[in-house]
């Protein structure tokens, strides 16, 4: 799986950890009206417990491995006694402290043996350190580029680094003329980079993970629409997980529904036919006296016994009219002319 490479992962970030670990940022805020010596004293005590802190969870071997990395964690303890000098009074206290962050870091590494750094290993002019970050971030830059590309971070990673650019291009006379005094045999840097061209690449980030489905591709995968019809058992013309059925198919449903609805009502029109005139017969001649008795006489025959029931019912029915005739002209003799 590709990495997803962002600012934090560049190498001139490396101490950006342990700086926010050692609360780097709060001395650095500090101001010489408002510090007292009691402050600087309780961030160094806090500096000392929270970097063997650091130093317990994190390979400090894998954060100190090169020459450049020596220097870059030298000139993290230089900033710090520059800007503790800054917010003191008199050589005298300037010295104490030097004193003792110089004791500290001695006991730092005979603690830990397995570190090679010289103390005196640094940058003879800071600002070239913002040159070799440069340096060291275009050659990863290189080295990851199509990670860097393929980044949702990439757009700006390419800010950061053009802004780092214009920074350092003014400055560069004085890069050309410091550069031989501080060489760092891992980096290959030189301060014509400025004026190469950046960025050399254009940022292609990967697709969104729920892309919508074009036309002619099937949910979930299927082949065949065979089967989709039978598993509609949801809604609104949605599918489970709330796409839309296609019109195609929406419109096939809609007209099954149709044709089932016209086959019911033309199905049903000589039933109710047949329900009317049974009302009628019943309620409005002398038969319906005759087939509620017959019924209710015949309440036990069986239905559908293969046609017998209704050829019986059919037979009957003939009896009854014969009957009827019979009455009426019986009844019509003994009449008075």
């Amino acid at each position: 799986m590709v990495k997803n490479i962002q600012l934090s992962d560049f190498p001139s970030k490396k101490f950006e950890d342990l700086k926010k670990r050692i609360n780097y940022e709060l001395l650095q805020g500090y101001q010489k009206k408002t510090t007292t010596k009691e402050h600087i004293n309780h961030w160094i005590d806090e500096f000392k417990s929270k970097i063997d802190e650091y130093s317990r969870e994190n390979s400090l071997k894998e954060l100190i491995k090169n020459d450049k990395d020596c220097k870059d964690f030298n000139y993290v303890i230089e900033q710090i006694k520059q800007k503790m000098y800054s917010l003191v009074n008199g050589v005298g206290e300037q010295h104490m402290i030097k004193e003792r962050i110089k004791k500290w870091r001695e006991n730092y590494f005979r603690i830990y043996t397995d570190l090679t750094c010289k103390e005196d290993d640094i940058y003879i002019e800071p600002q070239l350190k913002n040159l070799y970050d440069f340096c060291e971030d275009n050659i990863f830059i290189k080295e990851n580029l199509t990670e860097i590309k393929l980044s949702d971070k990439c757009q700006i990673i390419i800010d950061d680094i053009s802004k780092r650019k214009d920074e350092l291009k003014p400055k560069k006379d004085m890069f050309f003329r410091q550069i031989t005094s501080t060489k760092i045999n891992d980096i290959q840097c030189n301060p014509t980079i400025l004026d190469n061209q950046f960025p050399f690449f254009k940022c292609t980030p990967r697709a969104e993970p729920n892309a919508i489905i074009t036309n002619g591709e099937h949910v979930n995968s299927r082949e065949s629409g065979e089967k989709l019809l039978p598993e509609l058992h949801f809604t609104s013309g949605e599918l489970p997980g709330g796409e839309q059925i296609s019109p195609t198919i929406r419109g096939q449903t809609d007209t099954n529904s149709d044709s089932s609805s016209n086959a019911i009502g033309i199905v049903s029109l000589p039933i109710l036919g047949v329900l009317v005139s049974s009302f009628l017969l019943y309620r409005f001649t002398p038969l319906g006296t005759k087939f509620l008795g017959y019924f209710l006489n015949k309440a036990d025959i069986p239905l559908n016994q293969e046609g017998e029931t209704t050829d019986q019912m059919l037979f009957n029915t003939s009896n009854l009219s014969d009957t009827y005739t019979e009455n009426i002209q019986y009844n019509l003799s003994y009449q008075k002319t």
